[in-house]
């Protein structure tokens, strides 16, 4: 049995535990990222999370868009795309993320 923490941590939320995708806590491998999102997150006390979402490849901008403007309303502020082979964000995201931090993010 999971405690309270344990679920907020993984679902965001008590009422879909039985939803299948869990949040990943990657706050550790941008503790010192040149990426700016990232390390403002984390010097102003907040997390970097990431949500797998399995087929998450094949959606289309327009789909992203709507998510992401979803996930603003929970106070996210950037995503990044990540496929089997690697990571696959825009070529401006991949210059601020270090190899070590491409390869744990892929890894997670």
């Amino acid at each position: 049995m999971l405690t309270y923490d344990e679920v907020m941590l993984r679902y965001g939320t008590t009422s879909r535990t039985c939803f299948p995708l869990q949040i990943a806590e990657l706050s550790d491998v941008f503790t010192q990222s040149e990426f700016r999102v990232f390390r403002a997150a984390l010097e102003s006390g907040g997390v970097v999370r990431g949500l797998r979402a399995p087929g998450g490849a094949a959606l289309s901008r327009t789909q992203i868009d709507a998510l992401t403007e979803l996930a603003k309303t929970e106070g996210a502020e950037a995503w990044l795309r990540v496929r089997r082979g690697g990571l696959r964000a825009a070529r401006s995201d991949r210059e601020f993320l270090s190899e070590a931090e491409q390869r744990a993010l892929v890894e997670r």
